[in-house]
């Protein structure tokens, strides 16, 4: 700062300029002025440049995901300082997570921002805790984002419809539906008389069924078979 500052005659105020480095810490100073036989202190306060991390979310939670099928969120983080900041490594824990999109290590300047991608995946139903460790150049060090995530199988359904016959000479009061494992010619019955469609919830994954229907009529005949549909559960 300048050892004085001239204030001209009739003014009230005049300008300097104070030069400063950058600290580490925040710091504060106390500014003294003279004039004549009348002294004033003032207090001026640094902040501490360096680098910061802002990030979306400090949690991530993916709630119920289906076996084999991989789920994504996105995180967003950036660079929240008044100095580049450094995102030197990124680790994981838990089972079926994992994260791409970011190369370590990676440098975004003041203001600058990246995304980083979080998967999860499992092959077995289970509920799963993790977390994201990204190693920083900040003053407060690593930071963790915490992950959880449950997987659960999948459940399918076979939807089957038709249509009514029109050239039956006794009215048709119901349906039957019937269905084998494909491959085997023992059919079961798979329901009591039904209207026009049928839903099968209890199809297993990676089996395959046919199916076949035949309608009834008002003395309880029973029709020819339709025709046989065939699905192969994923």
């Amino acid at each position: 700062m300048p050892a004085s500052v001239t204030v001209a005659a009739g003014a009230t105020t005049a300008i300097f300029t104070a030069t400063v480095s950058a600290v580490t810490t925040a710091q504060a100073t106390v500014l003294t002025a003279q004039a004549g036989g009348v002294t004033e202190s003032y207090t001026i306060s640094l902040g501490a440049a360096g680098p910061g991390l802002t990030l979306g979310s400090t949690s991530v939670a993916f709630g119920d995901v289906t076996l084999n099928m991989p789920a994504t969120q996105t995180l967003l983080l950036t660079s929240s300082g008044t100095l580049p900041l450094i995102l030197s490594a990124g680790t994981v824990t838990g089972a079926g997570f994992s994260i791409s999109g970011v190369t370590f290590p990676l440098t975004l300047a003041s203001n600058a921002s990246a995304t980083l991608d979080i998967q999860f995946e499992l092959t077995a139903s289970e509920a799963v805790n993790g977390a994201v460790t990204l190693e920083t150049n900040t003053s407060a060090g690593p930071v963790t984002i915490r992950l959880s995530g449950t997987g659960q199988a999948a459940t399918y359904e076979v939807d089957l419809n038709w249509n009514a016959p029109t050239d039956s000479a006794v009215p048709v009061t119901g349906y039957d539906v019937y269905r084998t494992v494909s491959g085997s010619s023992s059919y079961q019955l798979l329901n009591g008389s039904v209207a026009t469609d049928y839903t099968d919830t209890t199809v297993q994954s990676g089996t395959a069924y046919t199916y076949y229907v035949v309608s009834i009529d008002a003395f309880v005949n029973q029709s020819a078979p339709s025709n046989l549909y065939s699905v192969t559960i994923p």
